[in-house]
């Protein structure tokens, strides 16, 4: 990556021999960006471009030098491509268009430059980008110039599309030290930019735009080590089914469903954002804010309204309102009525109005908060004015002196309303450990990315369960599953067994006599069902009959089903008889995800599961505390842990289903998906009622 950011000569082939207004010319830019390095035009038709030699060949440029940008058409790539390969240079940058976010063609000379460069050990990023920027190099491959900051803070932007580069100033105060676009990434990846940027001292925070991935696993496995020393911030995009589609035709992607992006983050621990303003919020919250050793908050605000407003955005994101500091009420309630009630929010308008002490009030209340151990931070909801009548409630000199003298050991964020904000959020901005914010709910949210952060970067390693498995019946169970592509019925049921999920009792029938003998030993009532290869969906199909009490309605149950089992022609096709059980209908499943591999779902179900869409998702291997975290998350999940005097089910037992269930995901090699809807749960215990597996 060194060599990407950091060249001390670079080829630029395809350089346009027009400079000026809507030249886009790449070497005419990177001169202007101050590029001190060597530079090596290519373009046969020119002899000097801006001053400098040209050649009409890689080949003829007399050193390898340390990085290629190739801007020329797609077409012409393969063969220029070839040529970098030849020459011995080993990181090229392709800024042209038109592959895998083009048409099938595009997608096959992707796929050959990427197996070419494979075979001569070189390292691509692109096509489709801009490349990179690294102001601290004074390096930059883009073909449009942008802000170029003096100072530019310690943030890495690393993005599927250029426009980050071009709005450097729109995403983080005085612009990114370090960008770079990934474009189609059919090489370089964001894996490979994260374990780079895990241990570069000029990058404090790395802000990723993401719309595909392809190395899931590993993604995982680097974002968690890097954020322990970082925050990472991820902005995934195609979160909807359009924008699915519109992220494949731009850069070629892997889009995968969102909700398993969504499990992938949390493991990785990095900070999830869904919107350009979320982005902006956080890469101001990590750059001005010190972590949160809690969720405790002080609001102090000039208007009580607007401190309602911020309580619940409290709550929105996950932050609760602290205790009033101890020794706040002796120092700013003396001699004032007795209806001036003293809490959080602490609206000292009215405290500071009646005692004339405004601005005694303010820092009392500010330095109280902050020297409270029962505060991680401060919220504070203030007027900035521009008359000179009002210049006793600018309190920047107060806010500067109380964060100095405690080394800005907490994070204050600010709102200011008023018609001079031109001038004092600039001014507050200034102050260690203080930020503004355009909303009041921006302020609390960008509160909550530090405290959040905080918690995931000292969370420790998950306890997984230990599961004890015959590896020999297992194996065979797989086999024979991928051999006929499912597995249902008794072999489905006895590997749930193996991994310790309870299957409720049952019995397989071929006769009706056989039926009647399971049913009168389980007792009635019981439940009558198909068990085919050729009906998995029963309810649809009239392929199940709940609340048998009788053996007359078994004799009709069975008939009944027995022909349907005739009319789909399935000789292996059984009939079940299952004691009938009550309680809550879950769905436990297992499914593989094209970027993450095998994941867990939980959540609501029986025949509504489609509807109601309760469920919870989280990538195998899943720990004990993940597993309780995937309940807490369900609607359902105050259901299950009892409400109105009801008694709830045994949630411990349930976390519990859900670890086997993850292990079973690790064992079955080649698992497509698999279902258990439903697990039935009570205040007894949990069984499983049906089961299917399915391979590929």
């Amino acid at each position: 990556m060194r060599k990407f950011l950091e060249p001390e000569s670079v080829a630029l082939i395809g350089v346009p021999r027009s400079t000026g207004v809507g030249a886009y010319n790449n070497l005419e830019i990177l001169l202007r960006f101050g590029y001190q390095g060597e530079i090596y035009p290519v373009n046969p038709k020119a002899e000097e471009i801006c001053g400098i030699r040209c050649f009409s060949s890689v080949l003829e440029i007399p050193k390898i030098v340390d990085l290629a940008v190739i801007a020329v058409g797609r077409d012409r790539v393969p063969a220029v491509f070839r040529d970098c390969c030849e020459k011995g240079i080993k990181r090229v940058v392709i800024i042209s268009q038109g592959f895998a976010d083009g048409d099938e063609k595009g997608k096959r000379l992707q796929e050959e430059l990427t197996e070419r460069a494979k075979e001569a050990d070189v390292r691509i990023i692109g096509p489709n980008t801009m490349g990179v920027y690294n102001v601290h190099a004074s390096f930059t491959t883009g073909f449009v110039e942008h802000y170029k900051p003096e100072n530019p803070d310690p943030v890495c932007m690393v993005a599927q599309t250029g426009v980050y580069q071009v709005g450097t100033t729109v995403f983080s105060p005085n612009g990114f030290a370090k960008a770079i676009d990934l474009g189609n990434a059919c090489d370089l990846d964001i894996v490979d930019v994260l374990e780079y940027l895990e241990d570069d001292p000029q990058t404090k925070v790395i802000a990723v735009h993401m719309e595909g991935i392809k190395r899931g696993r590993k993604f995982i496995e680097v974002a968690r080590r890097v954020m322990r020393k970082k925050p990472v911030i991820i902005l995934k995009t195609g979160r909807s089914t359009l924008g699915a589609k519109a992220a494949l035709s731009h850069t070629g992607s892997l889009v995968g469903d969102i909700q398993v992006f969504d499990a992938a983050f949390k493991r990785a621990g990095v900070t999830k954002v869904r919107t350009n303003s979320e982005l902006q919020d956080a890469i101001r919250a990590f750059l001005n804010f010190p972590p949160m050793k809690g969720n405790r908050i002080t609001i102090i605000s000039a208007t009580g309204a607007i401190g309602i407003i911020a309580t619940d955005a409290c709550e929105d994101y996950g932050l609760e309102l602290g205790p009033v500091p101890s020794g706040l009420a002796e120092k700013i309630l003396k001699r004032l009525p007795e209806w001036i009630q003293l809490k959080n929010p602490i609206d000292i308008w009215p405290i500071g109005m009646i005692s004339r002490r405004i601005p005694q009030v303010f820092e009392y209340a500010l330095m109280e908060a902050l020297d409270s151990e029962d505060i991680d931070a401060v919220a504070i909801i203030w007027v900035s004015l521009d008359s000179t009548l009002h210049t006793d409630i600018n309190f920047h000199q107060i806010v500067e002196r109380i964060q100095k003298k405690r080394n800005a050991c907490k994070p204050v964020a600010f709102w200011f309303y008023g018609d001079n904000l031109h001038e004092s959020v600039p001014r507050y901005e200034k102050i260690p450990g203080v930020a503004c914010f355009p909303t009041i709910e921006r302020a609390i949210r960008r509160l909550s990315y530090s405290y959040h952060y905080a918690q995931a970067k000292s969370e420790p390693e998950g306890e997984r369960l230990e599961i004890e498995v015959d590896q020999n019946s297992v194996i065979d169970f797989v086999n024979s599953g991928r051999e006929n592509k499912i597995l249902l019925g008794e072999k489905a049921f006895s590997l749930l067994e193996n991994f310790g999920i309870p299957v409720v009792s049952s019995g397989f029938v071929k006769s009706l006599d056989e039926a009647l003998d399971v049913a009168h030993s389980l007792g009635y009532p019981v439940v009558c069902k198909v068990s085919s290869e050729q009906i998995l969906h029963k309810t649809e199909t009239k392929a199940v009959v709940l609340d048998i009490e009788s053996d007359e309605e078994l004799t009709g149950a069975y008939s009944r089903l027995d022909e349907l089992l005739k009319n789909v022609s399935d000789q292996a096709g059984k009939i079940l008889v299952q004691k009938q059980i009550s309680g809550h209908e879950l769905l436990l499943g297992l499914k593989r995800d094209p970027n993450f591999g095998m994941v867990v779902v939980c959540g609501q179900g029986g025949i509504y599961t489609e509807v109601y869409r309760d469920i919870t998702q989280s990538i195998v291997p899943v720990s004990i505390k993940e597993s309780h975290d995937m309940l807490e998350s369900l609607q359902i999940y105050p259901i299950l842990r009892g409400v109105r005097g009801r008694k709830g089910v045994d949630l411990n037992l349930l976390s519990d289903m859900i670890c086997r269930m993850s292990a079973l995901g690790e064992h079955a090699s080649g698992l497509r998906e698999a279902d258990i809807n439903p697990l039935i749960v009570n205040e007894d215990g949990c069984w499983a009622v049906d089961a299917r597996f399915l391979w590929a």
